[in-house]
């Protein structure tokens, strides 16, 4: 989905973050897109649970709206949810508050979405909590997020594609097919926040779209052999 240039911009836009004893560094590049798509979001400490941070990536396709707006709109999502109570935030409070903070926020951008007709736009998400004893980590779409522990490579995400069979299922229920591996032969994630066209059956809830903007929760305790995550 999406215009090419050319050629691809290869200049890079590096950050670096640090604190509480972590150390965050991001790269971007654009690459052959008419526009970068793609967005991210560094919180090493979260104000009044300084020990927690959060990290995100958001791959946009079809237009730049959708990534920007998950960039600045998703962790405020998330912590207006009641479920989030500061340093008293428990693992499970984490993953009821990435469930209904990602919902919150794809019907929010759905309201902004309807002002501008012509924006098809969507993107997937990868982002974590990372608290002194748990990374909680979420996933909608195809992102990646890889935990480097003792020298070994261990995935904390699956890939949400229309060829799985639980996706696929959900695709067909919610009258889409699978052609070429894509919804309708359009999309090739399965779940992504915005890309709306995909979710416009009014009998289903959001989480039963063709598209589903529900997220994969996955809860790994820290170990003193972790050494970096990666989100891409």
């Amino acid at each position: 989905m999406g215009a090419f240039l050319d050629k691809p911009l290869t200049d890079k836009t590096c950050d670096s973050q640090e604190a509480n004893g972590m150390r965050a560094y991001s790269c971007s590049m654009q690459g052959w897109r008419i526009t970068m798509e793609d967005t991210h979001v560094i919180c090493t400490s979260l104000e009044g649970n300084e020990e927690t941070a959060f990290y995100g990536v958001f791959d946009g396709h079809g237009g730049t709206y959708t990534s920007e707006f998950c960039r600045n709109r998703l962790l405020p999502i998330l912590l207006s949810q009641p479920e989030y109570k500061g340093k008293d935030t428990t693992r499970e409070d984490y993953k009821t508050i990435f469930r209904k903070g990602f919902l919150a926020l794809d019907e929010e951008l759905k309201s902004k979405q309807s002002e501008n007709d012509n924006d098809r736009s969507g993107s997937t998400a990868i982002t974590a909590f990372v608290t002194p004893q748990h990374i909680i980590v979420a996933n909608c779409g195809d992102s990646r997020c890889i935990l480097a522990r003792n020298g070994n490579a261990i995935s904390l995400s699956t890939d949400h594609k229309p060829d799985n069979q639980p996706e696929h299922e959900r695709i067909s229920a919610a009258g889409g097919s699978v052609m070429a591996g894509r919804v309708n032969g359009e999309l090739a994630v399965s779940r992504a926040l915005g890309d709306f066209p995909f979710k416009a059956n009014t009998a289903l809830p959001p989480e039963k779209q063709m598209v589903s903007p529900e997220p994969e929760v996955l809860i790994i305790d820290r170990n003193e052999e972790d050494q970096y995550l990666m989100f891409a």
